[in-house]
């Protein structure tokens, strides 16, 4: 700060130097005398010496050589000597307005110089003292009123200028500190975000292996054990193997749980509102919740007051998500009685907005007042002994509050200790037209006999788990396609190089080469020598919406999440296949639910 001054304050300076000394010569008759010729030249050579010291400061890169502090405060004592030797070297005594004069402005010198360097209060005072000091003695030495006058009169200022820069001095110090503290500070946190962003990376990237992991082999489990129900006649075995079954989906659960709380957290989950038939909605959630409810002796009754076509704008798949988990909350804590799903239209706020009020009523064991604000916490419940009666991840209230925050309402609870609990929220939804298609999906009926259609067509099955391959390739010959299966993307290439496949199902992380990079060259071998395109379907136990991005951008025409149903392999097939050709005389027990998992285009 002191060497930013220097340059602008030196020139001015100089060239009020000549000022002085021009009207000097002007006002003596024989002209400028060599006094004050010698006190110029000396001033304008200190004053350039000085300049060039501190251009040269400000342009260099090394800034912490011991040279540059001592020699600017030797050139500001010599500048300051030339200042103050003014009142003597210039031939004053012939007048005394113009010594009156040229000790006002040498006194004013020192007060502007100050007010430069006030940042550094040694450099302050070694500019001050010889001017002021030179003139006071000066003015006594003149003797008479205006010698003393002008001594006291400048001694006074220069104390005051002297512990004003002291002062001065404090107060910047003080300045730059926080300043230092403040950039340290907005340096620390600029850090700590980073690391708290790379921290939320790496826990994505945790998360998504870890999902991966665990969906692969559970995706054999689930497979083997749906095959074997086929294959077993024992009863035993028979339950047995719903019970491993259960057992699966179970766990498929929390690890869909923990993801979807993932999501949330980080405000990573997005709404895709869509044309959905909401008594027909509620009618599914009440059938898919009712299988578990009947296991208890509970009864799960439904009462909707809307028109049977409403129609409205809403994520229909996390709305399900909402209700499932409400439903499921109710059955796990009632041990007799019924739930009561209830769906009611509520007052509009305008005539293409309708506003509906869900609620789920159970007569289980309700929840203390103290208890209620903690319910919908992560990992929480009500109390310790119920962990070891209820089964799941404690997410359930946690991710339903947090998606109904997502579409701007929130869960209340309503609770009677001993006699049950409501969960209710409301929805403001757009209206929607009739799509003019069936409804969504009917209530899907678990304990019906329903027969296998028949596709015809060849299916390559890239697929580097020896168990998943199994599973897979059961399920696709039993519904009349021809397999062929190659465990890696490049021996996928080289099959396709010599056979034509009607669909491709292709895995996305196996050695080698993967199922994106195997993608890419297929739609690039397809765009060379123009040829159809195949359909390639990813299978991939990864469930991040990063990984479908991949999917897409790699050139992937779907995508299904393992463990995937029965109901899901045939979804790809009549959408990539076409119709089934016939139906199958083969029947299995549990093929009925349709669930899908699609991937925007």
């Amino acid at each position: 700060m002191s060497f930013g001054h220097v340059p602008a304050a030196s020139l001015t300076g100089a060239g009020f130097a000549v000022l002085i000394a021009m009207l000097v010569a002007h006002l003596r008759p024989t002209g400028l005398d060599p006094g004050t010729g010698y006190w110029l030249s000396a001033l304008l050579l200190v004053a350039a010496l000085r300049t060039g010291h501190a251009i040269a400061y400000l342009r260099t890169r090394d800034r912490t050589s011991r040279y540059w502090q001592p020699t600017f405060l030797v050139l500001t004592l010599l500048i300051a000597f030339c200042w103050g030797a003014l009142v003597w070297m210039l031939p004053l005594h012939e007048s005394t307005e113009l010594m009156t004069a040229m000790v006002g402005s040498v006194t004013g010198i020192a007060a502007t110089g100050v007010a430069m360097l006030h940042v550094d209060r040694i450099s302050a005072r070694a500019w001050l003292t010889p001017i002021l000091l030179s003139t006071v003695v000066y003015c006594l030495w003149q003797g008479g009123p205006f010698g003393l006058f002008g001594g006291v009169s400048v001694g006074g200022f220069m104390v005051v200028l002297w512990f004003s820069t002291g002062r001065s001095h404090r107060r910047t110090g003080e300045l730059l500190r926080l300043r230092f503290a403040g950039e340290e500070l907005a340096e620390a946190r600029t850090q700590a975000l980073r690391e708290a962003e790379e921290l939320s990376a790496a826990k994505g990237r945790f998360l998504a292996t870890m999902s991966h992991e665990m969906r692969t082999p559970l995706h054999g489990i689930l497979g083997l054990a749906r095959i074997l129900q086929g294959d077993v006649v024992s009863r035993d075995a028979h339950q047995r193997l719903h019970l491993l079954q259960g057992t699966g989906h179970l766990l498929l659960g929390v690890i869909n749980d923990v993801l979807d709380f993932s999501r949330l957290q980080e405000g990573l989950m997005e709404l895709r509102p869509r044309a959905t038939h909401l008594p027909n909605l509620v009618r599914d959630v009440c059938a898919l919740s009712n299988v578990t409810a009947q296991d208890k002796g509970l009864d799960i009754r439904m009462h909707c007051d809307l028109p049977a076509d409403h129609w409205v704008e809403v994520d229909a798949d996390r709305l399900q998500q909402v209700l499932i988990n409400l439903v499921g909350n109710a059955v796990k804590f009632t041990e007799h009685g019924h739930i009561q799903v209830t769906v009611r239209q509520a007052e509009s706020t305008s005539a293409t907005q309708a506003r509906i009020t869900f609620e789920v009523q159970d007569s289980g064991i309700g929840i203390p007042p103290h208890e209620i604000s903690r319910i919908f916490e992560a990992f929480h419940q009500v109390d310790g002994r119920y962990e070891r009666r209820s089964s799941g991840s404690g997410l359930g209230l946690s991710i339903a509050r947090q998606i109904c925050r997502t579409m701007d309402s929130d869960i209340a609870c309503q609770s009677v200790v001993g006699q049950g609990s409501t969960f209710s929220f409301t929805l403001d939804l757009p209206c929607a037209r009739d799509p003019g298609t069936a409804p969504e999906s009917a209530p899907p009926q678990c304990d019906q006999q329903s027969p296998l259609p028949n596709f015809d067509g060849t299916v390559l099955l890239v697929e580097d788990n020896p168990v998943n391959t199994l599973v897979a390739q059961a399920e696709l010959e039993q519904l009349g396609l021809s397999v062929a299966t190659v465990v890696n993307g490049r021996q996928a290439l080289r099959w396709l190089a010599s056979h034509q496949a009607d669909l491709v199902l292709m895995d996305c992380h196996m050695p080698e080469m993967d199922g994106f990079e195997a993608t890419r060259q297929i739609r690039a071998s397809e765009a060379r020598l123009g040829a159809r395109r195949t359909p390639v379907v990813a299978l991939t136990a990864s469930a991040q919406s990063e990984d479908l991005r991949l999917c897409r951008d790699a050139g992937m025409d779907d995508h299904v999440s393992k463990p995937f149903t029965p109901a899901d392999l045939r979804r790809v097939l009549r959408l990539h296949l076409g119709r089934p050709a016939a139906a199958s005389p083969l029947s299995r027990a549990g093929q009925g639910d349709e669930s899908t998992v699609e991937m925007t285009p």
